[in-house]
């Protein structure tokens, strides 16, 4: 229940988001896609958190950890590569929140490497899932 809630109120930003900058998308599957898996992630991410944090003080001091932890890695490809320590440069395309924005700029380029699509596709799935397993994992921890 709280999954789908969770990923409501994620494609209900998406739609936002899609509206407003509709005319710089060229491949829309593209967009979806990378939105989608984007949102599967976040939503995992946050059930994860939620059932590791039995205090909602504690658990908005981790969503805050976790939002300024996913940011970093876009932002710093982003403004400059130059400055980058290479240990940086070579973590950070593995990062969900950096697979996702390349998924959704390769949407608004002309020629698109399936290659490219197919590796940042499955970085954010293989981590949402691997979400996914410590969520039931921690669950069912807490049931017994």
């Amino acid at each position: 229940g709280k999954a789908l809630a969770g990923l409501f109120y994620c494609v209900c930003g998406i739609a936002v988001v899609f509206i407003f900058s509709a005319r710089w998308f060229v491949h829309w599957d593209l967009a979806l896609l990378g939105a989608l898996l984007g949102s599967v992630f976040a939503v995992a991410l946050g059930l994860l958190l939620g059932a590791l944090c039995e205090n909602p003080v504690t658990l908005n001091l981790w969503v805050l950890v976790a939002v300024m932890a996913l940011l970093a890695p876009v932002l710093a490809l982003s403004l400059s590569h130059a400055g980058l320590p290479a240990w940086m440069r070579a973590l950070a395309p593995w990062t969900p929140s950096v697979a996702m924005a390349r998924l959704i700029g390769l949407s608004t380029a002309g020629a698109v490497p399936a290659g490219d699509v197919a590796r940042n596709a499955a970085i954010l799935a293989g981590e949402a899932l691997v979400l996914y397993a410590l969520v039931t994992w921690r669950v069912r921890a807490s049931d017994r």
